[in-house]
């Protein structure tokens, strides 16, 4: 386990150095990518952390795709529901102005 972490620490050395050499016009860009890319690092943490799978061998890592893929599928589905819920909520305000005489 402690190869894996090795490795995404090389991984986000590599793009830090490549943040340094680009130029300014590709810097959000860059930037972007580098955000994206510590996400995707940070989600595949998790879920290997809580799949447990071995990634020694070709089904190791097919079953951590199958686990990543359905935590990934999770997600969305959980912000699908929260979307939802907040449309559904009545947003009208209930000032009610009463002109006194």
């Amino acid at each position: 386990m402690a190869s894996i972490w090795l490795l995404i620490g090389i991984i986000i050395a590599i793009v830090f150095v490549v943040m340094k050499i680009a130029s300014k016009k590709q810097e959000i860009m860059v930037k972007l990518v580098l955000v994206i890319f510590m996400i995707l690092m940070m989600t595949f943490g998790y879920v290997y952390v809580k799949a447990d799978a071995p990634l020694n061998s070709f089904d190791g890592f097919v079953d951590f795709g199958k686990y990543y893929f359905s935590w990934f599928g999770s997600v969305f589905e959980n912000i699908k529901i929260l979307t939802t819920n907040a449309v559904n909520l009545e947003w009208e305000a209930e000032n009610e102005t009463s002109a006194k005489s």
